[in-house]
């Protein structure tokens, strides 16, 4: 018997159990085919690292679109009318983006997060002044672990909008250590001791050329500047910077270059001397 509802949508009543089979059988259908779907644009969009995080994006938008249209095609069958209800869904959709700002541009974020490929799971990150290892880019946040192993979640947008450092966007790297000599070493002569120290650490990437310049007369030592390349990992910077301080100590010791320490000397008028050691304190002195 055909029945027309007040707000339009359903157009008969007394449904057979058939028909509720048949749209049962469309809703498993439709699972099943968002399930492959999800599966197959994961393996093709996803095929490398640098587009893992774009295919998981995309196999979720597709997976969202597949069981809508499957599900607006199920109630159909059963004499659900599609139109007012895309109607209806149009006028939630308008309010749903009113009320949840925050929620959409997150949303939009991400994507351009993934389609920009700035980063990717397993990069190192500095954004927020959170710094860590990516864990996940999903619609709404970015998981980064910390060197803690804190799980900081930080909204997409922050990301986007905010600057980020990708520190292990290629596979080397480059640090930096300041090296203090004597104001009476030969500078020719250090320069190769610091050169040769960098040389022989483990770790240390021969390409580009580790570097020792020298940055500038401290007020208590001449000072040297070294460059040197590694792997990128913040692991792998701390170890080896570790390393060549170590090496570096070592080498000027052997070398018999002196690594100074901060020195002040004070100059007395004989007036001012006797106001800051009285007579008595002269023979200590």
């Amino acid at each position: 018997m055909l029945t027309q509802m007040e707000n339009g949508i359903f157009v008969k009543s007394g449904i057979e159990w058939w028909e509720w089979t048949r749209a049962g059988s469309i809703v498993a259908l439709t699972f099943f085919l968002a399930y492959l779907s999800r599966r197959f644009v994961r393996h093709t969009v996803g095929r490398n690292d640098a587009a893992n995080s774009i295919g998981r994006l995309v196999a979720r938008l597709v997976t969202g679109v597949i069981i809508l249209f499957g599900v607006l095609y199920a109630l159909s069958t059963i004499g659900v009318r599609v139109a007012p209800l895309l109607g209806v869904l149009g006028i939630g959709g308008v309010a749903f983006a009113l009320a949840f700002q925050d929620i959409l541009e997150n949303f939009i974020s991400g994507i351009f997060l993934q389609l920009q490929r700035s980063f990717i799971v397993g990069d190192q990150i500095l954004t927020n002044e959170y710094e860590g290892s990516v864990e996940d880019v999903n619609l709404r946040n970015v998981l980064i672990r910390t060197y803690d192993g804190e799980l900081v979640v930080i909204p997409n947008a922050l990301v986007y909008k905010n600057l980020f450092v990708n520190r292990t966007d290629r596979k080397i790297r480059r640090t930096t250590l300041v090296v203090g000599v004597g104001y009476g070493s030969n500078l020719s002569q250090a320069e190769q001791v610091l050169l040769g120290a960098l040389c022989a650490t483990e770790g240390v990437q021969s390409s580009p050329s580790p570097e020792a310049l020298v940055q500038e007369f401290g007020a208590s030592s001449i000072d040297f500047i070294l460059h040197f390349w590694h792997e990128a990992s913040m692991q792998t910077h701390w170890t080896v910077r570790h390393k060549v301080a170590l090496n570096v100590q070592s080498a000027l010791r052997e070398a018999g270059i002196e690594i100074p320490f901060p020195q002040r000397t004070l100059s007395f008028s004989p007036e001012t001397a006797r106001v800051f050691f009285p007579p008595e304190t002269q023979d200590v002195l």
